[in-house]
């Protein structure tokens, strides 16, 4: 294939701009901030899980409160009540005072059992309070960073849909200085050469393989007229001065 020089310098820079398309694509896709914020989203979610978990968890505890307390309150208005029959005088028979007398004391033994389950439940509030206010906190300090890595991801993404739009450009300028049956070869080469068509010949070496051409080689490419390939990678080879 006939190829001019000129022809073969601009699809050299057209192979610039558009490697330099491709750095900007794969850092778009595979961007770090948009990988931070990914895994901080994650840890977000799984703590707001855990959130919800306790807060399922004080609701039940302070169900389980109130119905003590309600429980406590009654009996103890039963206590009283009963002792005031004991100790009201209306009540003379002996038989009686003894049966509201065994009454009172289980009454007591019974409110008893029932401070000591408050005082548990009050002891696992109090334990839940401290877990949900050390996740709230958690929870508040996650969705801070959340938000600082979304400003980040969106300030990078902003940086590099710049970039590309100035390269896009370029290669509209570029692509029309080209023969169709050069470029057509380059995109082929392209397709099969890790996204690298064109190289640079310097002093001996292929750019595109980096490996040193044999003597023979460099012989052939500094008397070959039209387009050139390296015969080690296969690429469009052209020749810039060192």
């Amino acid at each position: 294939m006939d190829a001019d020089p000129a022809d073969l310098l601009a699809l050299l820079e057209l192979q610039k701009v558009e490697s330099a398309i491709d750095r900007l694509v794969h850092r778009r896709d595979s961007l770090s901030e948009q990988v931070k914020l990914d895994d901080s989203r994650e840890v977000l979610d799984t703590v707001d899980r855990a959130c919800a978990e306790k807060d399922a968890e004080m609701i039940e505890v302070s169900r389980g409160r109130t119905r003590l307390e309600t429980e406590l309150d009654h009996f103890s208005q039963k206590i009283a009540h009963e002792e005031k029959r004991l100790f009201g005088g209306n009540i003379t028979a002996a038989k009686e005072l003894s049966s509201i007398q065994a009454e009172v004391e289980a009454l007591k033994r019974r409110r008893t059992r029932l401070e000591d389950d408050l005082l548990e439940v009050m002891e696992a509030q109090e334990a839940l309070e401290h877990e949900v206010a050390a996740l709230r906190a958690r929870q508040d300090r996650l969705r801070e960073g959340v938000g600082e890595l979304e400003v980040a991801r969106d300030r990078a993404l902003a940086e590099i849909g710049a970039q590309l739009e100035m390269e896009e450009k370029a290669r509209g300028e570029q692509v029309p200085k080209i023969p169709q049956d050069l470029t057509d070869l380059y995109k082929e080469l392209r397709r099969h050469k890790g996204g690298v068509g064109a190289a640079a010949y310097v002093d001996g070496t292929c750019q595109g393989c980096h490996l040193a051409l044999p003597p023979l080689e460099r012989e052939r490419i500094k008397t070959a007229k039209g387009l050139v390939r390296c015969e080690q990678c296969g690429r469009i080879l052209v020749v810039v001065s060192s």
